[in-house]
């Protein structure tokens, strides 16, 4: 058995892409808050799903090519184990209350966009919600181990290092950009790589009849980052 295997055991990357990307982004929270012994080196986040309270970000309304919202929203249900009789409620962004995304606006702030990824229509007045949805879902949507983009700072403190990617033509754009920002504001080394001409979920198109050289350099960067982070770690 070789002489290093003790020490490599000991460094764990956690990573996924889409609703995985929220798991390895609740794993990494939960891990930190319990002070785990042996603690990840590094959080890989492929476009990651990071937040289920606010449905009309500016990529939400500017990507519905590659996710059609109905879609997006009946996963989201299934993920907080609800049924899909919500699912017109929560197409209007009317699960949570106005008060709860007033909240939390700070950490939604447009504004952390770059300008050509910003919509005025983000801007538009929020209704207070339907109650049956609030009462079946809003709990759910801000326990911050479904929803990492409402962590407190106390939680996002001490993360391991994080790799982050966003694709320009995804839905899920933006939560990666505001989770990167709330990283970076509590000292979290963040390495946040977006590709503009990138859609959900195109890194599957590693092989077969619609391989794209995208996604093969983009697997590339990945591995060189994981790679880094295991050497050095």
């Amino acid at each position: 058995m070789p002489n290093n295997t003790a020490s490599t055991q000991k460094r764990i990357v956690v990573a996924g892409d889409s609703a995985g990307g929220n798991l390895a982004a609740a794993v990494s929270l939960r891990l930190n808050s319990r002070k785990f012994p042996i603690p990840p080196i590094a959080q890989v986040l492929i476009y990651p799903a990071l937040q289920m309270l606010e449905l009309k970000f500016s990529a939400h309304l500017q990507n519905t090519i590659f996710i059609k919202m109905p879609v997006l929203c009946i996963h989201v249900l299934a993920y907080l184990g609800v049924g899909e009789d919500l699912l017109p409620a929560m197409l209007a962004n009317n699960h949570t209350t106005a008060a709860t995304k007033a909240k939390y606006a700070s950490v939604f702030d447009v504004s952390i966009l770059p300008e050509k990824y910003r919509s005025n229509e983000y801007r538009k007045p929020v209704h207070e919600g339907t109650p049956e949805a609030v009462r079946r879902v809003q709990d759910k949507v801000l326990d911050p181990f479904v929803s990492p983009l409402v962590a407190s700072d106390e939680l996002i403190r001490g993360l391991p290092s994080a790799y982050i990617l966003t694709a320009g033509l995804d839905a899920l754009r933006d939560d990666g950009y505001f989770y990167a920002h709330k990283l970076r504001k509590q000292g979290v080394d963040v390495e946040h790589v977006d590709y503009p001409e990138g859609y959900h979920p195109f890194l599957m198109q590693i092989d077969g009849p619609f391989t794209n050289r995208l996604a093969d350099r983009t697997l590339d960067n990945i591995a060189k980052y994981v790679q880094q982070k295991v050497k050095s770690g």
